[in-house]
């Protein structure tokens, strides 16, 4: 049985092999399929009985084993070197690359594929979808593109140097952005964002920080004397939410107490044209008055960076959404407690 993730483009070639130019796939094989083999375009993978998943992006291949055995052959690489047999077990991971002959070990991904059409249901989702949301990104990551709802939000992921991959496990049975923490993630960037001209404005995220930093971006799009919003880091490491308002004056509200380290937290930052607000896990912690939010509509969102790259964020962010309008509080709440739902309906 292969599930294979759209987008991706492969081809069937027999019940044996299947090869795949990009794109998704999870297989689980029984002990009569031994022997099935994915070719991706930096190495083949021959199932020795096993259950396994297969990432090809962008020059290289993941492979991910959570039960069995598979032998993996890296082609031939830039320098013309064939690269070595790799036996993988249950509960490992490696990154093939088309450049080099050795592979790199990785962390398991868990939770970043389909390995069942049996899915837990999507509450806390379908929750904000019900309070229409002008954007919503979910962070599943597809070929260094961040897909949003509507699509023609979406947006890229930014990489640089590093280990672990730009995405992780999120909050709920899903994929997030990471930021930093040792992975390629830079953080990402949509050039044609939502309008936003009500002055109305809230903006619902998960997060999750690996460690102590300062002027950590979670999204912005201040660049200069422009831009509306910003929830970031403050020089000592609280939670800062930051507007511009209609005379182009910044005013911003900052929580009291850090946030915990490598604990998912759901935040809420809300104006409404009278008080500028942060919300932590359904609870009010800072507000401040504040007025209507400048109109922003063509100036890109950076998620987990600032414009010059340097504020990073180091942890992860899951689940933003973005609305013209404030939210009750009420709502706030209920969206809370729909996540925490899905939450122990996964456990």
């Amino acid at each position: 049985m292969v599930l294979v993730e759209a987008p991706a483009r492969f081809d069937a070639v027999s019940g044996k092999r299947l090869v795949l130019y990009n794109g998704r796939l999870s297989a689980s094989v029984p002990p009569e399929g031994i022997g099935f083999t994915v070719e991706t375009p930096e190495a083949e993978v021959i199932d020795l009985g096993t259950e396994f998943s297969v990432d090809v992006e962008s020059g290289t291949s993941e492979v991910h084993v959570f039960e069995g055995l598979v032998r993996i052959q890296p082609k031939i690489s830039t320098d013309g070197r064939e690269g070595e047999v790799i036996e993988l077990r249950t509960d490992q991971a490696v990154k093939v690359m088309n450049a080099r002959v050795k592979s790199v070990d990785i962390e398991l991904a868990t939770d970043r594929f389909i390995r069942t059409f049996d899915e837990p249901r999507r509450k806390y989702a379908k929750a904000v979808k019900q309070l229409s949301p002008v954007a919503f990104y979910r962070m599943a990551i597809r070929d260094r593109g961040l897909v949003a709802e509507p699509p023609r939000y979406s947006g890229v992921v930014l990489t640089g140097d590093g280990i672990r991959p730009a995405h992780a496990s999120g909050v709920f049975a899903g994929g997030s952005m990471r930021v930093l923490a040792n992975s390629t993630g830079r953080g990402g960037r949509v050039d044609y964002p939502p309008p936003l001209s009500t002055g109305q404005f809230t903006l619902a995220v998960f997060v999750y920080l690996e460690t102590r930093a300062s002027g950590g971006t979670v999204v912005s799009n201040i660049r200069g004397d422009e831009g509306g919003f910003a929830l970031a880091l403050d020089e000592g490491g609280f939670l800062r939410a930051t507007v511009r308002n209609g005379d182009g004056e910044l005013q911003s509200v900052t929580c009291d107490t850090l946030l915990p380290l490598r604990t998912w937290q759901h935040i809420f930052m809300s104006v409404d044209g009278e008080q500028l607000r942060i919300y932590k896990d359904g609870k009010l912690v800072a507000s401040k008055p504040c007025g209507a939010m400048t109109a922003s509509d063509s100036l890109p969102i950076l998620i987990g960076t600032d414009y010059d790259g340097l504020k990073l964020w180091n942890g992860r962010i899951d689940e933003l959404a973005i609305f013209d309008k404030p939210l009750s509080e009420d709502d706030i709440v209920s969206l809370y407690h729909s996540a925490l739902e899905e939450i122990a309906g996964l456990k």
